[in-house]
């Protein structure tokens, strides 16, 4: 994939964590916007995203986390209840922003959607929830995004949150080639694109 030189918001998503079945999150509502990739590669960077989402939302504890991985940054925010939400972003993007939007969409979800539907709920079973549809579009801009958010934060220690690479999160053990192996969100191709990329560190090269 490829990382986009000005602040941009490549996915937001609301996940739930299995912890007790010891399985993968379920990404129970995407938004994207993938517009910084060339139109042939789209298909290939989107199976990333979700990779990518998968893998930081299930390992990532309750409260803030801020992963970042060659020139992405995964900036999320986790309910003890396993429901939280990560916003895919450029590694410059703000990072209070980013967290004061991933807790909103968070608590707004277990609102509007109820625990009853969204512990049982599927992958992208919630795709059409329009607040997260409105929120990848209006936090393309986040000078202007953050004036909306202001009032509401109560995330003003975010900038001194610890910032981890993704090897940091993964599980003694695991390996990023491996996951990229295991996972069912990449195609043949896409697994092989970026196993390859990964040993030559060009895993962002899909522009």
């Amino acid at each position: 994939m490829a990382a986009a030189t000005e602040h941009h918001v490549h996915a937001i998503a609301v996940v739930r964590q299995d912890r007790a079945a010891g399985t993968d999150c379920t990404i129970l509502s995407l938004a994207e916007d993938l517009t910084t990739f060339s139109y042939f590669t789209r298909g290939t960077a989107r199976q990333g995203v979700v990779f990518g989402i998968r893998t930081v939302g299930t390992r990532i504890p309750a409260g803030i986390s801020r992963v970042t991985h060659q020139g992405f940054l995964c900036q999320c925010f986790m309910l003890a209840s396993g429901l939280g939400a990560c916003v895919l972003t450029t590694e410059d993007y703000p990072a209070r922003v980013a967290v004061s939007l991933a807790q909103q969409l968070t608590e707004q979800f277990d609102s509007e959607v109820g625990a009853a539907t969204w512990r049982s709920a599927v992958d992208f079973s919630h795709n059409s929830w329009a607040p997260i549809g409105s929120a990848i579009v209006k936090f393309q801009n986040p000078v202007e995004a953050d004036t909306l958010l202001r009032v509401r934060s109560k995330l003003d220690k975010t900038k001194e949150s610890l910032v981890q690479t993704i090897d940091d999160v993964l599980k003694r053990g695991e390996a990023l080639e491996k996951l990229t192996e295991e996972s069912k969100d990449l195609s043949e191709t896409s697994r092989k694109f970026y196993t390859t990329a990964a040993k030559t560190d060009s895993c962002c090269a899909v522009m």
